[in-house]
């Protein structure tokens, strides 16, 4: 049934529905995809070759999801420093006395101590 139909036969409206029974529907939702997704599988299995080939795209849809999802986690995981953090950790990374290592400070001529 579409959330309308729920709404309509318990006397709700539909952001009412959806703002209570939030949980209710994703778990409605998910049994009748199980459940649709047991049929195509007994189905493919006792034989019915369209069956089968359906299955075999839901298969290789749900892992490429899957890696997918794996790939945004590692890149949100470690982000990617921008052009300042590079010029700086660049920066940082010049060694002393070379060429292009910041001078030396002034020799002072008074010893203050």
């Amino acid at each position: 049934m579409s959330q309308e139909a729920i709404a309509e036969a318990i006397g709700l409206s539909v952001p009412t529905l959806a703002k209570h029974f939030v949980l209710e529907l994703d778990r409605g939702a998910a049994k009748v995809r199980a459940d649709l997704l047991l049929a195509r599988y007994r189905s493919a299995m006792g034989g019915n070759v369209s069956a089968q080939t359906k299955m075999l795209e839901l298969i290789g849809a749900s892992a490429a999801a899957t890696v997918l999802k794996e790939r945004e986690t590692l890149s949100a995981a470690t982000p990617r420093p921008g052009k300042k953090e590079i010029q700086q950790q660049a920066a940082d990374a010049v060694a002393e006395g070379s060429k292009f290592a910041p001078p030396s400070g002034p020799r002072l001529a008074v010893n203050n101590d």
